[in-house]
């Protein structure tokens, strides 16, 4: 994987539904907030959060795998994420915890790809480490071109 930058468009739909759309043809997602704000019907920004890195630890762990020729064979990851409210009141995820279950023919050399793989998982240190946002709004007068 040699991407040094991604675009990801979000467009809102209705209410508080937003499609997000992925590049060269890649499948568009619904996206909304939790009742009573939104619809509740399709995942809201920490749902993907947790997919996010629920996903990438899983693919990290299996390509240390493949690279130490332990063979895998199901996968599965929960991710249990922890919605408190800060000092102010606003809620924030405040604690996400990954559990994954590989299905491996070696358990030993599977051990030894458990002590490192969780450093290769680019989404996981990312949010660890913090990540540099920039925000800006653009406004335009509604109706206009």
């Amino acid at each position: 994987m040699k991407e040094t930058e991604f675009r990801v468009e979000v467009e809102r739909v209705s209410g508080y539904d937003f499609i997000v759309r992925f590049k060269d043809g890649m499948e568009s997602v619904m996206m909304s907030e939790p009742r009573p704000l939104g619809s509740g019907e399709h995942p809201h920004a920490g749902h993907m959060l947790a997919a996010a890195m629920g996903h990438c630890m899983s693919a990290s762990l299996l390509y240390c795998f493949e690279r130490s020729r332990v063979e895998a064979g199901s996968m599965k990851a929960e991710i249990l994420t922890k919605v408190e409210r800060n000092d102010n009141g606003r809620l924030r995820l405040t604690k996400i915890c990954l559990k994954l279950e590989p299905e491996v023919d070696d358990l030993e050399r599977a051990k030894r790809c458990i002590a490192v793989f969780k450093d290769y998982c680019i989404v996981t240190q990312s949010v660890r480490e913090g990540i540099d946002i920039e925000v800006e709004v653009i406004p335009s007068a509604r109706g206009s071109d």
